[in-house]
């Protein structure tokens, strides 16, 4: 629940979004489900900030009950940030040099394994169905 007026509404109902889409809607109580979730996040927040493309709203128009949006060209925030004259040249330097550590598929990788890893702390162990790891993308894991 937001509780935040003003722009960080939409900061937190997005991100909230993202997390429900790899998480789920399940509730998440003590220390051992935390640490879980912690490291799903350890791979998502990467993976989210310097690879997945999102699409900014450029414009809304109104026209009579009508609302027409514009949105700029998908790329990643990390993108957006390299393409702005705000940022100092040795800051982008930083984040160029920072973005090259990660790998989108071993993020995805690694995101999928710390999904499972938190399901199997809200189902236990083996509770995990093949369904859900074929919906997860992550039948590797399996072997």
């Amino acid at each position: 629940m937001t509780t935040v007026c003003g722009p960080l509404v939409r900061v937190e109902q997005k991100n909230g979004a993202v997390v429900r889409e790899y998480v789920g809607y399940d509730r998440l109580e003590g220390d051992a489900l935390q640490a879980r979730l912690a490291g799903v996040y350890r791979s998502l927040v990467p993976l989210l900030n310097f690879f997945m493309p999102t699409m900014k709203l450029a414009s809304k128009i109104k026209v009579g009950s009508k609302e027409i949006k514009k949105y700029d060209e998908p790329c990643s925030p990390c993108q957006r940030l390299l393409e702005s004259e705000a940022l100092p040249p040795e800051v982008k330097a930083a984040l160029t040099r920072l973005c090259g550590l990660y790998h989108p598929v071993q993020l995805q990788h690694h995101v999928n394994k710390a999904v499972l890893e938190l399901m199997e702390g809200i189902f236990g162990a083996g509770a995990v169905t093949v369904l859900q790891i074929r919906q997860t993308g992550t039948e590797e894991l399996l072997r």
